[in-house]
């Protein structure tokens, strides 16, 4: 019946979006995704430090905004009860079935980074101290999985095609196979190993700034790579195997490495070469990595999401709808006026829905904005790093009113406001901002992220660890 219902769910959303066409407008610019992952014609994007959620349902072409959490979502996967399972850094692992809403599944104070699913639907999860956790029932319970205790970071995991688990670390590459014990199967300590398969089950290792390794009988012996030396000093983000070897690198420095974009193999790595072709000069990192059937995408630092369809050798922007992704926050006032809260740009107003953006920051002492709201009289509210602002004259004039910091603001039914901080609780003022009063009371910390009212009036809110009040 569930997997009913989300077919259902699913063709709804692609009978919506095939009848709402996005356009990229003449606005802010800018973001990284921070992860990519491709799903047939599904694509799931992680974007920039604050974990905003993008998707999209035909490869790329057009992107629709989700959710936001406030850490990286750094990895995702489909699991058997057809949900998507992903993880947002230290606020641990969480699920959602629709791309709308969301549910925490676990946490325990580590930074989790990656996730696979082996072929009898055993999930894992690695985190930034080297331990991987498994759940063998769609994320609902998690066990320690190995207890790594290096204090290293798990920075990939990859399959073969007997359902073998891969996972590389700061020093290590483990293995396991089904209800098998880890094992180690490669030692370095030249720096982080990221590893990957091809179709013929080789299995590819590349310690940060060393050069690449490859063993063809399952990890019992290592041949070299890399014969002319192309990658060592190189800082190699990811890297995954599509009729060729594609690597993704972002070394601006030039201290070590001379190696920048997108390198290929045509060899099984004994041989690389660059090709950047289609892709922005001299753009900060290619930090993600994906591919599906013939396609191949690249999540880059500064420049959004590209795609191939040659295996690399040429790249084409697909950013319609990702095309503000360092905007905190996009609002309207109460006579239609878009607003967009950029950090470290600013905030801009749009009179024309987006059209074209002017920049209102007269009186700000610092541009990086984080949330917009305007109340029911007009009375518009602005939350940079250094404090609230309000805004009586529509935005050409802000004043601040609080040295309080707030993530997010929020209205009720009666416009009264609310921000949520980080660390510092909940407030709400009833005076347009003159004053702020501190209304937690009973939380457990003072982290706070959600908010929500009811048709009662009844608001809700959650914190960081999962509670809801």
């Amino acid at each position: 019946m569930k997997s009913l219902l989300i077919f259902i769910l699913l063709l709804c959303f692609l009978n919506i979006f095939a009848q709402n066409k996005w356009q990229k407008l003449n606005g802010p610019q800018g973001g990284y995704p921070r992860s990519l992952k491709a799903f047939g014609d599904t694509m799931l994007a992680g974007v920039g430090d604050k974990g905003k959620l993008y998707y999209s349902f035909d490869r790329g072409d057009n992107w629709y905004s989700s959710f936001k959490l406030n850490d990286i979502i750094s990895d995702f996967i489909i699991a058997d009860d057809n949900s998507i399972i992903f993880n947002a850094g230290k606020l641990g692992i969480f699920k959602t079935y629709d791309l709308k809403t969301y549910s925490s599944l676990y946490h325990n104070g580590y930074f989790f980074i990656c996730l696979i699913k082996d072929k009898t639907g055993v999930i894992y999860a690695g985190t930034d101290n080297g331990n991987i956790y498994s759940s063998s029932n769609n994320g609902t319970n998690w066990i320690l999985s190995l207890n790594n205790n290096s204090g290293y970071s798990l920075n990939n995991f990859a399959q073969l095609s007997d359902s073998t688990i891969l996972a590389g670390t700061r020093d290590y590459v483990y293995s396991k196979k089904n209800g098998s014990f880890w094992n180690g199967l490669y030692f370095n300590n030249f720096g982080d190993i990221i590893v990957s398969t091809d179709v013929y089950d080789n299995i590819y290792i590349c310690p940060g700034g060393g050069h690449m390794k490859l063993s063809a009988d399952r990890g019992n012996t290592w041949l070299d790579r890399d014969i002319n030396g192309f990658l060592f000093g190189n800082i190699m983000y990811n890297f995954i195997y599509a009729n060729r070897l594609i690597g993704a690198y972002g070394d601006q420095s030039e201290l070590f490495g001379t190696g920048w974009g997108m390198a290929l193999s045509d060899d099984q790595g004994l041989t690389w070469r660059w090709n950047n072709t289609g892709l922005p000069p001299k753009f900060a990192a290619a930090f993600s990595l994906s591919k599906s059937g013939n396609d191949t995408y690249v999540g880059t630092n500064a420049a959004g999401v590209y795609k191939s369809t040659n295996f690399g050798d040429s790249w084409f922007s697909i950013n319609n709808g990702i095309n503000a992704a360092n905007t905190f926050a996009v609002n309207f006032d109460n006579e239609g006026n878009l607003w967009a809260a950029c950090y470290s740009n600013g905030l801009y107003k749009s009179t024309d829905k987006g059209l074209t953006w002017n920049l209102k920051n007269n009186g700000f002492t610092n541009s990086y904005l984080y949330n917009f709201i305007s109340d029911d009289k007009g009375i518009l509210f602005a939350t940079t790093e250094q404090g609230t602002y309000s805004s009586t004259d529509k935005g050409e004039n802000w004043n601040q009113i609080s040295e309080l910091f707030f993530y997010y603001l929020h209205k009720d039914n009666l416009n009264r406001i609310y921000g949520l901080s980080y660390g510092n609780g909940l407030y709400r003022t009833t005076d347009q901002g003159n004053n702020w009063i501190r209304i937690d009371n009973g939380f457990i910390n003072g982290y706070v992220f959600g908010f929500a009212i009811d048709s009662s009036n009844n608001i809700y809110t959650g914190t960081f660890g999962g509670a809801i009040y």
